[in-house]
């Protein structure tokens, strides 16, 4: 789990604080070396977290329902839900234009690699999981 000092900043010290983690990760991103350069950031804890939660983020820009997210990126679904609502109320707006630049095919390999454990929506399968229960 990921921690955080007790000790509080005040106001303007956690705004420098932010925008410089912003400046860098735009310099991250523009470098071709930027897997390597967030390995040495982030500890594979907050990579995974960071990972889910943009997945979760674009499961439901995509109206995945709640229950496949959470069977297919383990996480609980309070934590789904929590995103869901900040969704609803306008949040991640930023995110979801992002996901809109990346190139289609991209989107397409995210989605293939992210629906993998969906159940199908169409055809002759779609209730077979009737037949657990």
């Amino acid at each position: 789990m990921p921690h955080v000092s007790k000790k509080i900043l005040n106001t303007k010290q956690e705004i420098i604080i932010k925008a410089r983690l912003v400046d860098m990760l735009r310099a991250v991103g523009k470098d071709h070396r930027s897997g390597y350069s967030l390995r040495e950031l982030l500890t594979y804890t907050e990579m995974i977290m960071l990972a889910k939660r943009l997945g979760i983020i674009y499961l439901v820009s995509k109206e995945t329902p709640t229950l496949d997210i959470c069977k297919i990126l383990q996480v609980s679904s309070s934590t789904v839900i929590r995103i869901e609502k900040r969704f609803d109320r306008g949040g991640y707006q930023n995110l979801c234009k992002v996901f809109k630049k990346l190139e289609p095919s991209i989107v397409d390999v995210l989605e293939t690699i992210l629906g993998a454990g969906l159940p199908s929506k169409y055809g002759k399968g779609r209730w077979k999981f009737l037949n657990d229960y």
